[in-house]
């Protein structure tokens, strides 16, 4: 599952939802917003599993590398 959203409370309800579906996902935060890219990032790393969930910083590069 690859989950493209802006604000990181949508990302991580959409996040939920994978994980309850058995699904492992990638969370691409918005690049407009980089404070909340990083904090989701943090927190991701120090408070959910690594196996299930990674998220990706950066823009359109990064965007499209993971789409492709």
């Amino acid at each position: 599952m690859f989950i493209i959203l802006p604000h990181f409370i949508v990302i991580l309800g959409s996040y939920f939802g994978a994980v309850a579906a058995s699904n492992v996902a990638v969370l691409k935060p918005s690049e407009i917003a980089p404070a909340s890219s990083s904090l989701l990032a943090k927190f991701v790393l120090e408070y959910l599993d690594s196996s299930a969930i990674r998220v990706v910083e950066g823009g359109l590069p990064e965007t499209t590398a993971l789409l492709d």
